[in-house]
């Protein structure tokens, strides 16, 4: 114990997990959600995001990723964060065709992002379909719980389009 410096935070981490494992086997005794509840809205942490992001701060967010996408280094940057990423998209369409399944990406952008569709769009076609959902999808400020989250609104409309897309 002494030798191993980490030795507190190994204890910290194995509680937690011990925890969320406690959790789940709970949640599986627990009786069933009446017929009338949605799953999400009976059992789940999740929070719905009923409020309306500020449209001063959506314009801010909006001129600060135009004027990134514009920086002269911000193609190198992203260049080299993304090289291990994409080693790692490797492995994952290795397992996905050994498993027959269909590796498929979804681009979901920020609030008034420049780009239309991400930027290495050409790299993931090379792992698997790529969806881009139309742009008119995220236009409505009022649909925006902050810069990067949409509220109930935009989540539902969104997701409805996205079973579409799926089905």
């Amino acid at each position: 114990m002494i030798g191993n410096r980490k030795y507190l935070l190994d204890v910290y981490k194995a509680f937690q997990v011990r925890y969320m494992y406690f959790q789940d086997n709970l949640l599986q005794i627990l009786p069933k959600e009446p017929n009338n509840k949605k799953h999400f809205d009976y059992y789940s942490n999740l929070t719905v995001f009923k409020m309306v992001a500020d449209g001063e701060d959506l314009k801010e967010h909006y001129n600060q990723q135009l004027s990134k996408a514009l920086s002269v280094n911000y193609g190198f940057i992203r260049n080299w964060k993304l090289m291990y990423p994409f080693h790692y998209l490797n492995r994952i369409k290795t397992l996905c065709e050994k498993h027959d399944i269909e590796l498929i990406f979804l681009y979901i952008p920020s609030f008034g992002m420049a780009a239309e569709k991400p930027l290495n769009l050409a790299e993931y076609q090379k792992y698997g379909r790529v969806i881009l959902p139309p742009k008119n999808l995220f236009n409505n400020p009022g649909e925006w719980a902050d810069n990067e989250h949409l509220n109930f609104n935009g989540s539902h409309r969104f997701t409805r389009w996205l079973a579409n897309e799926l089905n």
